[in-house]
């Protein structure tokens, strides 16, 4: 499996970008303001991770108002396993069941998989952002970047 390509931005960031191998012809995006407006189909805790990602990907420069598609997944993967987690704190993360000869048998609750799963594509979207420590670390901000008091204000 081929690795995926870094965005240009966190190369930049990083102070791995290297002019021969960066696009002769690259696409620009608008660096975004952070907004409290999500997505209207969240739930609680998928805007909470919604605003909370938007804040620190603002704080950080790495903000683009074409991320929106990107944070919504990330958001809904979270949503996603906040409830089955609930679920198996509730129900437990085994179920007893009887086999065809009549032995009992413990099985893994269906919303461990779920939750799985789910926390994968959570793991998978922070990395995306540059969200996770490991991936953070070899992120550095702009020498000299100061937020102006409308950013501050809207986080």
């Amino acid at each position: 499996m081929a690795r995926r390509p870094t965005p240009t931005k966190l190369k930049e960031a990083r102070g791995t970008l290297r002019k021969d191998r960066a696009p002769k012809n690259p696409v620009k995006t608008d660096l975004g303001k952070p907004t409290i407006k999500t997505p209207s189909f969240l739930k609680a805790k998928g805007k909470h991770m919604y605003e909370r990602a938007v804040g620190h990907l603002h704080s950080m420069g790495l903000l683009s108002t074409m991320d929106d598609t990107a944070l919504e997944l990330l958001a809904m993967a979270y949503q996603e396993w906040n409830e089955a987690e609930m679920r198996l704190r509730k129900e437990g993360r085994v179920y007893e069941t009887e086999s065809s000869n009549g032995a009992r048998v413990l099985k893994a609750h269906p919303a461990a998989a779920q939750s799985a799963d789910a926390w994968r594509r959570i793991r998978l979207m922070l990395i995306e952002f540059g969200l996770t420590p490991a991936s953070r670390s070899k992120i550095e901000l702009p020498e000299n970047r100061v937020l102006d008091i409308d950013d501050i204000i809207e986080m």
